[in-house]
């Protein structure tokens, strides 16, 4: 399993589309793929789905780290219909906004 981390405190720099090259890349190898969307704008999210999630999103999974959380978080994108791998996302939200803070919620 390769873990990879796309992460810069500045805007405008590329992150979204080194996230969706990566993921995109990994998909035509045949590599299964599981995007977290942290960013509160979500913008890798809409790349994936095309729409902003209305399920279970990643500020809920990390102010509830439980597996049913994590599995119910895990959407499909349909970047990988009609692929051998898959290319999953738990979609990032401006709820995940108020995660990001040094205060203990």
């Amino acid at each position: 399993m390769f873990i990879v981390s796309v992460c810069s405190l500045k805007g405008g720099v590329g992150k979204t589309s080194v996230t969706l090259g990566l993921a995109s890349a990994a998909l035509h190898q045949g590599v299964n793929a599981l995007v977290i969307d942290l960013d509160p704008q979500g913008d890798s999210t809409l790349g994936l789905l095309g729409e902003p999630a209305s399920t279970v999103d990643i500020a809920e999974v990390l102010s509830s780290p439980r597996t049913e959380t994590i599995d119910r978080a895990i959407i499909p994108t349909p970047w990988s219909k009609d692929a051998a791998s898959h290319l999953d996302i738990i979609p990032g939200t401006s709820r995940s906004a108020v995660m990001d803070s040094p205060a203990l919620n």
